[in-house]
C-alpha cells in the first residue's frame, strides 16, 4: 500500500473537543480508563497485526455491532457487502489525554470514497468504542478503531469518540438506519464508478496522445532514413560516371599535354654537326 494513503500523525486532546455549542459532551467519560484502553496490549496488538479497521459512517456498527459481518441482508432483502474503509496503523495516548494516531485509507469502495472526502477536507475520524455506564459515568471497554464521519465530535482530531457524531442522535429506528445504509452504499458505488470512468477517459486520452507522438516520431525517422538512402544512391551513381570538369580546366590540361608532347619530340631528334673535310691545297694526302 502506498504511503501516500496514510495520514500524517494526527494529535488531539480528549479533554478538548474544540466545540462549545455543538456536538456531544464527553466530560463524563473516565479519562484514565480511556487512556489505559488505548495503550492496552490488546489494542496495540490489534493495531500491529493490521486488524483495527474502521468504516464509512457509524451506521454499520450501529446496525451490526462493533465487528460487522462481511455480508449483511437488510430487511428489504437488499444484500450489502461490507468492507472496511480505514485501518489504524498507529495509536497512543498520554496520561493527560493527548491522543496521537495515523490512519490508512484502504483500496476498497468505502475507502476510496472516504479518501476523496479526506483530500477535500470534508469530515474526519471518529473513535468507535464500546462502553459501560456506571452511575452516569462512562467507562470505555472495547476499542473498535476509527470510522470516517462527516461531522466529527473532536474538531482538532478530524477524529473521535464513542460513535461521536457532532449531531446529537436520538433513538434511531432500525429500518431507517438500514434505508440510510443502503442509500449510502449506492451513493458510494455510483461515486466510485463515476471516478473510474473519469480516470479511464483521462488514461485513454494519454495513451492516444502517446501513440500519436510515437507515430509522428516513426514517420520522421522513416523520412530521414529514406533521405539518407537517396543520398547514398546518388553518391553511388556519381562515382560510376566519369568526373566532369569545366571547359577552361579541360583546355588548360590539353595545352599542358601538347606542350609536354612537343618537348618530348624535340629531345628525340638527332642534332646536326658540321663535317670536317680533310685535305686541301696544303693538307692533301
Amino acid at each position: 500500500m502506498s504511503g501516500s494513503r496514510i495520514t500524517k500523525l494526527i494529535t488531539f486532546d480528549l479533554k478538548d473537543r474544540g466545540r462549545k455549542f455543538t456536538g456531544q459532551d464527553r466530560s463524563n467519560v473516565d479519562l484514565k480508563t480511556w487512556v489505559d484502553l488505548i495503550n492496552s496490549p490488546q489494542t496495540q496488538e490489534t493495531i500491529s497485526t493490521g486488524g483495527m479497521f474502521g468504516y464509512y459512517g457509524h451506521q454499520i456498527r450501529q446496525l451490526f455491532g462493533m465487528y460487522p459481518p462481511e455480508t449483511a441482508v437488510l430487511e428489504n432483502g437488499k444484500t450489502v457487502k461490507i468492507s472496511p474503509a480505514l485501518r489504524t496503523v498507529e495509536l497512543s495516548a498520554t496520561d493527560d489525554g493527548i491522543v496521537s494516531h495515523r490512519v490508512e485509507f484502504l483500496e476498497t469502495p468505502e475507502g476510496e470514497h472516504a479518501y476523496r472526502q479526506y483530500k477535500a477536507k470534508v469530515g474526519g475520524f471518529s473513535i468507535a468504542c464500546d462502553f459501560k455506564n456506571m452511575l452516569g459515568r462512562i467507562f470505555p471497554t472495547i476499542m473498535g478503531g476509527f470510522d470516517y464521519v462527516l461531522q466529527q465530535n473532536y474538531v482538532y482530531n478530524t477524529s473521535n469518540g464513542l460513535f461521536d457524531n457532532a449531531v446529537p442522535m436520538p433513538d434511531i429506528v432500525k429500518t431507517t438506519l438500514e434505508i440510510s445504509l443502503g442509500e449510502m452504499y449506492d451513493c458510494i458505488h455510483q461515486s466510485n464508478y463515476a471516478e473510474h470512468l473519469t480516470e479511464t477517459a483521462a488514461e485513454q486520452m494519454l495513451q492516444a496522445a502517446e501513440l500519436e507522438n510515437r507515430f509522428i516520431a516513426e514517420m520522421a525517422k522513416e523520412a530521414k532514413k529514406k533521405e539518407l538512402q537517396k543520398k547514398q544512391q546518388q553518391s553511388f551513381y556519381d562515382s560510376a560516371l566519369c568526373p566532369t570538369q569545366s571547359f577552361e580546366n579541360f583546355l588548360e590540361q590539353s595545352n599542358q599535354f601538347l606542350n609536354a608532347q612537343s618537348s618530348s619530340e624535340d629531345s628525340s631528334k638527332p642534332k646536326k654537326t658540321a663535317t670536317k673535310v680533310i685535305g686541301g691545297m696544303f693538307n692533301w694526302f
